[in-house]
């Protein structure tokens, strides 16, 4: 009798890891077509992304050729310095109306 258990247990045993086996084996399958999923996903991407890239320098390059700059990064550096000079304009007028909200106030505790 303790053969039959052995025996009995060995094929419970096989069972229960071939299961598993065929478990593990479907994972990997679905993980299998989800990387080439994944993997055409990633290249259409790239594509379209060197696509944008390609539109965006020859948009540049038409731009700098119209505006008779010699490289585009010359074109983007004066842009950049407009951008700044904008920006700290609007500083200093935000700055000269807050100046202006206040002087009223102080001039109105001073009446008072």
């Amino acid at each position: 009798m303790p053969e039959e258990n052995v025996k009995d247990g060995t094929k419970e045993m096989l069972e229960k890891i071939d299961a598993q086996l065929v478990k593990q084996k479907e994972v990997l399958a679905k993980a299998e077509n989800n990387l080439a999923s994944t993997r055409e996903k990633i290249r259409t991407c790239k594509k379209m992304i060197s696509d944008i890239e390609r539109m965006r320098s020859a948009v540049i390059g038409e731009r700098v050729v119209a505006m008779g700059f010699d490289t585009p990064q010359e074109l983007e550096r004066l842009e950049e310095i407009a951008r700044a000079k904008k920006e700290s304009e609007g500083v200093s007028q935000e700055m000269n109306s807050m100046e202006m909200n206040t002087s009223p106030e102080s001039h109105e505790g001073a009446m008072m």
